[in-house]
């Protein structure tokens, strides 16, 4: 089962400027505000603010030739916000121009050093191109952060890019605390789970999932990866009702479609 790191994340609804954010899991200290594209124009740090909002929105809805116009203007008025650069690099890292995400990930982080929320991001972006000491270091210090409002994100990013780079024992060590902070954490019972089945524990991995399954928002992929693990346990009852499950509330996703299909080839 592929890990998740950073996937969640893009996917994530983004929060209203303020501070620095956490885009790294979706993660945010206040939910977005809708924000109307007026044609008021204040002056400074202000205007870049609402110009950012604005990105942010546009960029939650899909509309990322107008999140680039935004975030741009935001940037221009405030070239030292934070939240601007965070913000353009998750719009750049969604159109693949790593270098540029990269770029700006970096400047959040210069411009916010002592900020969790910056190393947090960093962390999680550099992780995803495999530089996961560098990524593991950001980690460390996001979490000495005493400001940092949601260490459990940093604690989650941490495990699942200690599972990437292979490193089974910290990996659990990171989740495990990550669920002493927030026990229906949906991203670290899953990962949690992810970890059980790489270390063939499949009792365990089941009763992480069944915990995800009760907290999170179902998908396709979760559904099918319960079914994985129930066929790892031999438990051809819980598969079917898994397969079920996923026919019936998911009837036209490439996953149901891929389970007609192997079901009919038998």
């Amino acid at each position: 089962m592929r890990l998740r790191l950073g996937v969640v994340v893009l996917a994530a609804l983004l929060s209203a400027c303020g501070g620095s954010k956490d885009f790294s899991r979706g993660e945010s200290t206040r939910r977005p505000n809708v924000v109307d594209d007026i044609d008021t124009r204040p002056s400074g740090e202000e205007a870049a603010k609402i110009n950012i909002q604005l990105g942010q929105a546009y960029l939650s809805q899909g509309k990322l030739d107008m999140a680039m116009e935004k975030l741009r203007k935001g940037i221009d008025l405030a070239p030292r916000n934070p939240d601007g650069h965070t913000v353009i690099a998750v719009l750049y890292e969604q159109l693949g121009n790593i270098e540029l995400a990269g770029k700006h990930y970096q400047e959040a982080r210069r411009l916010a050093p002592e900020s969790g929320l910056t190393a947090n991001n960093l962390g999680r972006f550099l992780c995803s191109q495999g530089q996961y000491d560098k990524a593991d270091a950001l980690f460390a210090s996001a979490l000495m952060d005493p400001f940092y409002r949601s260490p459990e994100t940093a604690l989650l990013n941490r495990g699942s890019c200690a599972m990437s780079a292979g490193k089974l024992d910290a990996a659990a060590d990171s989740l495990r605390l990550a669920l002493e902070r927030n026990p229906d954490m949906p991203d670290a019972l899953y990962q949690s789970a992810v970890l059980a089945m790489q270390r063939k524990d499949s009792l365990r991995a089941r009763a992480f999932i069944e915990r995800y399954l009760g907290v999170a928002r179902v998908s396709p992929q979760a559904l099918v990866f319960a079914i994985q693990i129930e066929q790892a346990l031999g438990n051809q009852r819980a598969v079917a009702r898994y397969r079920e499950r996923l026919v019936r509330e998911f009837p036209e996703s490439a996953e149901a479609e891929s389970l007609h299909n192997s079901m009919g080839s038998r």
